[in-house]
């Protein structure tokens, strides 16, 4: 059963990738030792299919007021904009020539978490889709028209009379999710890592184990999965031989309590 979003939020997916399915924007550097993404979250001038599109200016004071807030731009992450779907949050906002970029780090302690980042590992084609209101607005104009690309509103729009689509020239962000069908038909995560800004995938580092073929980073990826293994391995013995030291010392306790009373009790 679908879940309602709030009246006065609105959705919209953010694409990712030019017309030719080739990444034209700077990356930014992950920041978070947390599994999770990188996706360019509204793009400018990119057409949606409800006839509207970002301008340049449209998340300037959103972005500053998010990051002057005590969480620091860390909005929440959701699954299909449901609001009992949190499933990360995000860790970096900034806006680009190109448009809103965003870092999300996931929670894999979630099941959702999980199977989203399993999925887009594999290589599922989510959209990523922003949750705003419309603080100010305005119809398109013959400058807006050189800059549109009308092919990401799904083959909508196409011959619609440019003072007949909006520019959002504000708004205000609440914030984003992974979905699984976009309203920007090419929209998909940028670059997605495992921890600390890994982008080395698990399968891989198998197989190339197996094959004998390890590069550098893998090697080093994997020699991270061993320490990492080894040390919960020892939490784990250290807290069994705990473990086992108080009942031992239980056991002692009660048959010293027996033998005190062994009198007592034969009687």
């Amino acid at each position: 059963m679908s879940r309602p979003i709030p009246p006065s939020i609105e959705t919209f997916d953010a694409l990712m990738v030019d017309d030719d399915g080739v990444e034209s924007f700077a990356k930014i550097e992950p920041v978070t030792d947390m599994p999770g993404f990188a996706a360019m979250l509204a793009p400018f001038y990119h057409l949606a299919d409800r006839g509207m599109f970002f301008t340049e200016t449209a998340f300037d004071k959103s972005v500053k007021d998010k990051m002057k807030s005590p969480a620091a731009g860390k909005m929440p992450h959701l699954h299909q904009h449901w609001h009992d779907a949190v499933i990360g949050m995000y860790t970096a906002l900034e806006v680009t020539d190109k448009g809103l970029m965003t870092q999300v780090a996931i929670n894999e302690e979630t099941q959702l978490g999980r199977e989203v980042l399993s999925n887009m590992r594999m290589g599922v084609p989510y959209g990523q889709s922003i949750g705003f209101d419309r603080i100010a607005t305005r119809p398109g104009n013959a400058d807006d028209e050189k800059k549109l690309n009308r092919k990401s509103a799904n083959g909508l729009y196409m011959d619609t009379p440019i003072d007949q689509l909006t520019a959002v020239t504000e708004a205000r962000i609440w914030e984003g999710s992974t979905v699984a069908f976009g309203a920007i038909s090419t929209a998909k995560p940028v670059q997605i890592w495992n921890a600390a800004g890994q982008s080395v995938d698990i399968a891989d580092i198998l197989r190339a184990f197996k094959d004998g073929d390890l590069t550098v980073t893998q090697l080093d990826a994997l020699a991270e999965l061993v320490a990492a293994y080894e040390a919960k391995a020892e939490a784990d013995r250290q807290h069994l031989a705990s473990e086992t030291r108080q009942r031992l010392e239980r056991a002692s306790e009660i048959e010293l309590t027996v033998n005190k009373y062994a009198d007592l009790i034969a009687l």
